[in-house]
């Protein structure tokens, strides 16, 4: 009976093991770290249409891989908090790269701030949790967004400007 007993031990200290093997193993075996937009973290003036995305992967085991990934953009941190993005959910993407993945979502204006987050899958189909939420914030990107007026003494303002040949000139008259 001693012996059965001890073969039932030994069968249930192997089946628990096998749960927890696969419960740390699926709980982190990618970590994602160093997220940046355009080669910055949390960067501010992106003059692009389209930003770039990219990140590191790391991973305590050997021989693990992307091979899939979801990106999501926010324009505030509470959708992205419930993992949803208002501005672009690539989906699953079927790919191992994680550098400059660019931004396919709606169009993006001047002085707008974003919030993104990544997830990827493992060589074994398993998901990573979510990284930890960034922003972008787009810089001036059309033209007719530049505004201002001139800065100076009051004096100058006041002068009377004609053409010149290669611009304005101020008139002595």
């Amino acid at each position: 009976m001693t012996g059965l007993k001890l073969i039932g031990m030994l069968i249930q200290l192997i089946l628990f093991s096998n749960v927890l093997f696969a419960k740390n193993f699926t709980e982190g075996s990618l970590k994602i770290k160093d997220l940046r937009c355009e080669y910055a973290v949390n960067p501010i003036g992106i003059d692009v249409q389209n930003p770039r995305f990219s990140w590191i992967l790391e991973s305590g085991m050997r021989a693990q891989a992307q091979t899939a990934f979801q990106v999501i953009v926010a324009k505030d941190i509470e959708s992205l908090g419930k993992h949803r993005g208002d501005k672009w959910d690539s989906g699953k993407i079927m790919s191992n790269n994680s550098v400059n993945i660019p931004y396919e979502g709606g169009m993006l204006m001047s002085g707008e701030k974003c919030f993104w987050k990544v997830r990827v899958w493992d060589n074994e189909g398993n998901v990573s949790t979510w990284a930890q939420p960034v922003s972008f914030e787009m810089g001036i990107l059309a033209d007719n967004d530049w505004g201002g007026k001139w800065i100076g003494n009051r004096i100058f303002n006041e002068l009377n400007y004609s053409e010149g040949k290669t611009g304005k000139a101020v008139s002595l008259s």
